[in-house]
């Protein structure tokens, strides 16, 4: 998906191996693509949520919304309800 200047990339695969070895190749044809397009990959902003091995519970912002590796809303609400209104 793309908004603007944001990106986003789903990977899916029934095996960690494969992610492992197809995710750099993607990343890098998304860098071709970018600079075809006149953009750069900002690579200190790219974030990666592993839903396959979940070895940490870990949450990233997705269009506004908190997503986190138990694909649970409760990193989105905290994220709320801490908000000063």
């Amino acid at each position: 998906y793309c908004f603007a200047d944001d990106c986003t990339c789903l990977i899916s695969s029934n095996s960690w191996k494969n992610l492992e070895g197809y995710t750099p190749k993607i990343i890098d044809n998304f860098k071709i693509w970018f600079e075809g397009v006149g953009m750069t990959l900002n690579e200190s902003k790219t974030e990666e949520l592993d839903l396959f091995r979940k070895t940490e519970t870990k949450s990233i912002r997705l269009l506004g919304l908190y997503i986190d590796t138990n694909l649970s809303f409760n990193s989105n609400l905290s994220k709320i309800y801490s908000t000063p209104i």
